[in-house]
């Protein structure tokens, strides 16, 4: 069994393939903001048979507080990770001028992507995504 971490993995394409993944077996570790989203999720993994390797964590990823938290929260579910999809998207209508620091919106992962190099892992405690 494989764990995926899955940003945006409540809606859209990101649920499609937390739904393929926990269909053939793997593991998948949700990451949205949308509670209800969520629950949803859950509840249709746990009709597949899959509500064991189904995990949902609720998180704000335009803060830096919040994606450490998403950290955390992975870190206590499992000690490696097979695969990261940057699936969550936020649109703003309207131009937003951010601060320039690390908690700024502009620097967190909200657009759609894949990530392959796993450097950002926190290496203090041991857990780091597993390398192909």
């Amino acid at each position: 069994m494989r764990t995926y971490v899955i940003t945006g993995g409540t809606d859209g394409i990101g649920r499609g393939l937390a739904m393929h993944l926990l269909g053939r077996g793997d593991r998948v570790i949700a990451v949205a903001s949308g509670e209800a989203r969520g629950r949803a999720l859950l509840e249709e993994a746990a009709r597949i048979d899959a509500a064991d390797r189904a995990v949902f964590v609720r998180a704000d990823l335009s803060t830096l507080p919040g994606m450490r938290e998403v950290i955390r929260r992975v870190t206590q579910v499992t000690d490696a990770v097979d695969g990261l999809v940057f699936g969550a998207q936020r649109f703003r209508p309207q131009r937003e001028e951010t601060p320039t620091d690390s908690s700024s919106p502009s620097h967190s992962p909200t657009s759609a992507g894949t990530c392959s190099d796993t450097d950002w892992w926190p290496r203090s405690n041991g857990h780091r995504p597993r390398s192909s």
